[in-house]
């Protein structure tokens, strides 16, 4: 299937987002916080599992305190999900665990890593 002149195929949209500076999750060791800024809320993020997707979220409308929720990934607001990534201009991908359907946040604007330090125990 061709892509329509003057669109971008799917390839072409990841690479962009790659030299943006997509930043892959699943590797966070327990306890990295992310501060992820959206068009229209701030979030707090505690990656509990990284791998599974297992987070504590705080912020927004919606998240008053930490609440334990699944992250899929980032999405441009379709089908295509960049699986355990967070990307600029993207949307987060979240779900209430034991429930069904996703919760989606507005474009992201700015990422904040805040690694957990390892301690000498």
């Amino acid at each position: 299937m061709k892509t329509p002149e003057g669109m971008k195929d799917a390839v072409d949209v990841f690479k962009e987002q790659d030299e943006k500076g997509l930043i892959q999750t699943k590797k966070f060791p327990e306890g990295t916080k992310a501060i992820v800024k959206t068009l229209n809320s701030t979030y707090e993020i505690t990656f509990v599992n990284a791998r599974r997707g297992d987070i504590l979220i705080k912020g927004g409308t919606r998240f008053k305190e930490d609440t334990p929720v699944g992250f899929s990934g980032c999405t441009w607001g379709c089908s295509m999900l960049s699986s355990g990534s967070l990307g600029i201009g993207m949307h987060m991908e979240l779900y209430r665990i034991g429930e069904s359907g996703c919760l989606y946040t507005s474009p992201i604007e700015s990422v904040r890593i805040i690694k957990v330090e390892e301690s000498d125990d």
